[in-house]
Protein backbone atom coordinates (compact mmCIF):
# COMPACT_ATOMS: atom_id res chain seq x y z
CA UNK A 1 0.00 0.00 0.00
CA UNK A 2 2.26 3.22 -1.58
CA UNK A 3 -0.73 6.00 -2.04
CA UNK A 4 -0.54 8.27 1.05
CA UNK A 5 -4.47 8.22 0.58
CA UNK A 6 -4.31 4.20 1.87
CA UNK A 7 -1.86 4.81 4.29
CA UNK A 8 -4.14 7.60 5.64
CA UNK A 9 -7.06 5.23 5.72
CA UNK A 10 -5.43 2.32 7.10
CA UNK A 11 -4.39 4.76 9.96
CA UNK A 12 -7.71 6.08 10.64
CA UNK A 13 -8.97 2.75 11.30
CA UNK A 14 -6.61 0.61 13.01
CA UNK A 15 -4.21 3.69 14.69
CA UNK A 16 -0.80 2.36 12.84
CA UNK A 17 0.27 2.04 8.99
CA UNK A 18 3.42 0.66 8.07
CA UNK A 19 5.62 1.75 5.23
CA UNK A 20 7.46 -1.34 4.07
CA UNK A 21 11.39 -0.71 2.67
CA UNK A 22 11.61 3.18 3.65
CA UNK A 23 15.30 2.50 4.77
CA UNK A 24 18.23 0.59 2.27
CA UNK A 25 21.10 -1.94 3.17
CA UNK A 26 23.57 0.19 3.63
CA UNK A 27 22.04 2.67 5.75
CA UNK A 28 20.69 0.22 8.54
CA UNK A 29 24.29 -0.89 8.66
CA UNK A 30 25.63 2.47 9.63
CA UNK A 31 22.64 2.51 12.38
CA UNK A 32 23.54 -1.07 13.43
CA UNK A 33 27.09 -0.08 14.14
CA UNK A 34 26.47 2.69 15.98
CA UNK A 35 23.30 1.13 17.96
CA UNK A 36 26.05 -1.54 18.51
CA UNK A 37 28.63 0.98 20.10
CA UNK A 38 25.93 2.61 22.06
CA UNK A 39 24.91 -0.78 23.57
CA UNK A 40 24.59 -0.91 27.05
CA UNK A 41 24.11 -3.46 29.53
CA UNK A 42 20.99 -2.80 30.33
CA UNK A 43 17.54 -4.64 29.59
CA UNK A 44 16.60 -1.31 28.05
CA UNK A 45 18.37 1.85 27.21
CA UNK A 46 17.72 5.07 25.58
CA UNK A 47 20.48 7.04 23.39
CA UNK A 48 19.31 10.44 22.89
CA UNK A 49 20.89 13.70 21.32
CA UNK A 50 21.68 11.85 17.58
CA UNK A 51 21.28 15.04 15.42
CA UNK A 52 24.52 16.48 17.23
CA UNK A 53 25.91 13.29 17.50
CA UNK A 54 25.14 11.89 14.00
CA UNK A 55 23.92 14.77 12.30
CA UNK A 56 23.94 13.18 8.65
CA UNK A 57 22.52 10.15 9.51
CA UNK A 58 19.79 12.29 11.91
CA UNK A 59 18.76 14.78 9.48
CA UNK A 60 18.02 12.11 6.54
CA UNK A 61 15.12 9.96 9.15
CA UNK A 62 13.97 13.11 10.88
CA UNK A 63 13.44 15.23 7.31
CA UNK A 64 12.92 11.75 5.16
CA UNK A 65 10.34 13.03 2.56
CA UNK A 66 8.00 10.39 2.62
CA UNK A 67 7.73 10.24 6.34
CA UNK A 68 7.32 13.86 6.67
CA UNK A 69 4.59 14.13 3.86
CA UNK A 70 2.56 11.48 5.34
CA UNK A 71 2.91 13.10 9.26
CA UNK A 72 1.78 16.37 7.41
CA UNK A 73 -1.61 14.71 5.80
CA UNK A 74 -2.36 13.55 9.22
CA UNK A 75 -2.08 16.65 11.14
CA UNK A 76 -1.81 19.72 8.47
CA UNK A 77 1.25 21.89 7.88
CA UNK A 78 1.93 22.06 11.56
CA UNK A 79 4.48 19.10 12.14
CA UNK A 80 7.18 19.81 14.82
CA UNK A 81 10.33 17.57 15.73
CA UNK A 82 9.45 16.45 19.42
CA UNK A 83 11.99 13.88 20.05
CA UNK A 84 14.55 10.83 18.70
CA UNK A 85 16.53 8.73 19.78
CA UNK A 86 17.78 4.96 19.43
CA UNK A 87 15.92 2.54 21.49
CA UNK A 88 18.05 -0.78 22.70
CA UNK A 89 16.85 -3.77 24.65
CA UNK A 90 17.13 -7.22 25.59
CA UNK A 91 15.75 -10.02 27.35
CA UNK A 92 16.98 -10.97 30.64
CA UNK A 93 16.84 -14.44 31.51
CA UNK A 94 14.02 -14.11 34.12
CA UNK A 95 11.33 -11.89 32.51
CA UNK A 96 11.90 -13.25 29.01
CA UNK A 97 8.92 -12.30 27.71
CA UNK A 98 7.26 -9.42 29.70
CA UNK A 99 5.28 -6.78 28.01
CA UNK A 100 5.03 -3.03 28.58
CA UNK A 101 2.04 -1.54 27.38
CA UNK A 102 1.40 2.00 26.59
CA UNK A 103 -0.09 5.28 25.04
CA UNK A 104 2.88 7.77 23.54
CA UNK A 105 3.34 10.94 24.77
CA UNK A 106 0.62 13.92 24.31
CA UNK A 107 -1.77 10.94 24.61
CA UNK A 108 -5.02 10.72 26.08
CA UNK A 109 -7.58 7.92 27.01
CA UNK A 110 -10.39 8.09 24.35
CA UNK A 111 -13.89 9.32 24.94
CA UNK A 112 -16.05 7.91 22.09
CA UNK A 113 -14.80 5.47 18.68
CA UNK A 114 -14.61 8.37 16.42
CA UNK A 115 -11.26 9.08 14.89
CA UNK A 116 -9.47 12.11 16.19
CA UNK A 117 -6.27 13.17 14.37
CA UNK A 118 -3.12 13.09 16.45
CA UNK A 119 -1.98 14.92 18.61
CA UNK A 120 1.63 13.30 18.07
CA UNK A 121 3.02 10.67 15.71
CA UNK A 122 5.42 8.22 16.82
CA UNK A 123 7.89 7.22 13.26
CA UNK A 124 9.44 3.77 14.09
CA UNK A 125 12.26 2.63 12.48
CA UNK A 126 13.45 -0.78 12.98
CA UNK A 127 17.29 -2.02 12.89
CA UNK A 128 17.15 -5.73 12.02
CA UNK A 129 13.81 -8.15 11.05
CA UNK A 130 11.99 -8.88 13.76
CA UNK A 131 11.85 -12.27 14.28
CA UNK A 132 10.49 -14.57 17.13
CA UNK A 133 13.75 -14.08 18.43
CA UNK A 134 14.12 -10.62 18.70
CA UNK A 135 10.62 -10.21 19.54
CA UNK A 136 7.61 -8.35 17.68
CA UNK A 137 6.46 -5.10 17.40
CA UNK A 138 2.98 -5.74 19.36
CA UNK A 139 -0.26 -3.27 18.80
CA UNK A 140 -3.95 -3.41 19.74
CA UNK A 141 -5.96 -2.04 16.48
CA UNK A 142 -8.72 0.12 17.09
CA UNK A 143 -7.29 1.23 20.49
CA UNK A 144 -6.80 4.81 19.43
CA UNK A 145 -10.70 5.29 19.65
CA UNK A 146 -11.35 3.31 22.54
CA UNK A 147 -11.20 3.95 26.03
CA UNK A 148 -9.02 1.18 26.69
CA UNK A 149 -7.26 1.04 30.19
CA UNK A 150 -5.19 -1.37 32.18
CA UNK A 151 -3.92 -2.48 35.60
CA UNK A 152 -0.57 -2.52 35.97
CA UNK A 153 -0.78 -6.34 36.14
CA UNK A 154 -2.69 -6.11 32.63
CA UNK A 155 0.15 -4.13 31.16
CA UNK A 156 2.65 -6.76 31.30
CA UNK A 157 0.65 -9.85 29.93
CA UNK A 158 -0.90 -10.45 26.35
CA UNK A 159 -4.15 -8.87 25.57
CA UNK A 160 -6.95 -10.51 23.44
CA UNK A 161 -7.25 -8.15 21.11
CA UNK A 162 -3.38 -7.86 20.23
CA UNK A 163 -1.58 -8.07 16.68
CA UNK A 164 2.21 -9.33 16.40
CA UNK A 165 4.10 -7.29 13.67
CA UNK A 166 6.89 -8.93 12.27
CA UNK A 167 8.13 -5.80 10.47
CA UNK A 168 11.65 -6.08 8.50
CA UNK A 169 14.44 -3.77 8.62
CA UNK A 170 13.92 -0.75 6.84
CA UNK A 171 10.09 -0.56 7.34
CA UNK A 172 8.67 2.56 9.16
CA UNK A 173 5.86 1.93 11.24
CA UNK A 174 3.84 5.32 12.11
CA UNK A 175 1.76 5.06 15.28
CA UNK A 176 -1.28 7.19 16.56
CA UNK A 177 -0.07 8.62 19.98
CA UNK A 178 -3.57 7.28 20.84
CA UNK A 179 -2.39 3.69 20.20
CA UNK A 180 -1.97 0.83 23.06
CA UNK A 181 1.39 -1.03 21.67
CA UNK A 182 4.49 -2.86 23.54
CA UNK A 183 7.62 -4.25 22.29
CA UNK A 184 7.98 -8.15 22.58
CA UNK A 185 11.82 -8.82 24.83
CA UNK A 186 12.86 -11.63 22.56
CA UNK A 187 14.65 -14.55 24.27
CA UNK A 188 17.62 -14.19 26.55
CA UNK A 189 20.69 -12.18 25.35
CA UNK A 190 18.82 -11.03 22.16
CA UNK A 191 19.31 -7.22 21.03
CA UNK A 192 16.75 -5.41 19.69
CA UNK A 193 17.51 -1.99 18.05
CA UNK A 194 14.98 0.68 16.61
CA UNK A 195 15.27 4.44 15.97
CA UNK A 196 12.31 6.26 17.30
CA UNK A 197 11.35 9.95 15.47
CA UNK A 198 8.35 12.23 17.30
CA UNK A 199 6.69 15.04 15.90
CA UNK A 200 3.65 16.87 17.21
CA UNK A 201 1.94 20.08 16.66
CA UNK A 202 3.86 22.69 16.35
CA UNK A 203 1.73 24.30 19.00
CA UNK A 204 2.50 22.39 21.44
CA UNK A 205 5.93 22.22 23.66
CA UNK A 206 8.44 20.09 22.32
CA UNK A 207 10.91 18.10 24.18
CA UNK A 208 13.91 18.03 21.36
CA UNK A 209 16.44 20.34 22.17
CA UNK A 210 16.77 22.36 19.21
CA UNK A 211 20.08 24.88 21.27
CA UNK A 212 22.93 22.46 19.89
CA UNK A 213 25.14 23.11 17.29
CA UNK A 214 23.49 21.51 14.19
CA UNK A 215 20.09 22.33 15.32
CA UNK A 216 21.13 25.93 15.27
CA UNK A 217 22.65 25.95 11.66
CA UNK A 218 19.72 23.87 10.08
CA UNK A 219 17.47 26.93 11.38
CA UNK A 220 20.18 29.17 9.70
CA UNK A 221 20.08 27.49 6.56
CA UNK A 222 16.09 27.38 6.57
CA UNK A 223 15.73 30.83 7.21
CA UNK A 224 17.95 31.83 4.89
CA UNK A 225 16.33 29.38 2.07
CA UNK A 226 12.26 30.75 3.26
CA UNK A 227 12.42 27.09 3.89
CA UNK A 228 9.16 27.39 6.50
CA UNK A 229 8.70 23.30 6.72
CA UNK A 230 12.03 23.30 7.65
CA UNK A 231 11.73 25.55 10.24
CA UNK A 232 8.54 24.58 11.57
CA UNK A 233 10.23 20.78 11.89
CA UNK A 234 12.77 22.44 13.97
CA UNK A 235 10.39 24.76 16.29
CA UNK A 236 9.83 28.08 14.62
CA UNK A 237 6.80 28.09 13.08
CA UNK A 238 5.93 31.24 11.65
CA UNK A 239 2.54 31.35 10.40
CA UNK A 240 1.27 29.48 13.67
CA UNK A 241 -0.97 32.71 14.38
CA UNK A 242 -2.07 33.42 11.35
CA UNK A 243 -3.31 29.92 10.49
CA UNK A 244 -4.24 28.92 14.17
CA UNK A 245 -6.72 31.94 13.35
CA UNK A 246 -7.99 31.87 10.25
CA UNK A 247 -11.92 31.46 10.71
CA UNK A 248 -12.39 27.67 10.45
CA UNK A 249 -14.91 27.96 7.73
CA UNK A 250 -12.98 26.44 4.86
CA UNK A 251 -12.40 22.59 4.80
CA UNK A 252 -9.68 21.99 6.87
CA UNK A 253 -7.45 19.62 4.50
CA UNK A 254 -7.94 22.43 1.38
CA UNK A 255 -6.48 24.81 3.96
CA UNK A 256 -3.47 22.71 4.27
CA UNK A 257 -3.27 21.96 0.94
CA UNK A 258 -3.01 25.87 0.39
CA UNK A 259 -0.49 26.63 3.33
CA UNK A 260 1.61 23.92 1.85
CA UNK A 261 1.53 25.26 -1.51
CA UNK A 262 2.70 28.98 -0.26
CA UNK A 263 5.42 27.36 2.09
CA UNK A 264 6.36 25.57 -1.22
CA UNK A 265 6.36 28.99 -3.11
CA UNK A 266 8.80 30.66 -0.69
CA UNK A 267 10.86 27.96 -0.68
CA UNK A 268 14.35 29.57 -2.92
CA UNK A 269 15.64 27.68 -5.76
CA UNK A 270 18.95 28.02 -4.18
CA UNK A 271 18.10 25.34 -1.47
CA UNK A 272 21.48 23.11 -0.23
CA UNK A 273 22.17 21.00 2.56
CA UNK A 274 22.49 22.92 5.73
Amino acid sequence: MDDLDGHKDNFAKTGYTIFPEVYDANSLAMWRELAELHRQDRKFWIVGGLLELHPALALGVITNPTILSFVEALMGPFVQLDGMSLVGSRSSTDTGKELDWHRDPWGSIPGSDRYERPRAVNAIVYLQDLTDDVGPLRVIPGSHRTPLTMSEAERRTPHPDERLLSLRAGDVVVLHNNLVHSRTPGEAGVSRFHLSVLYNHSWLKSTFNFGGSVARSVLTHADRTNDHRLLRLFGEDRQIVERGNCAFLVDEESSWRTWLKEDSNALLSNTGPP
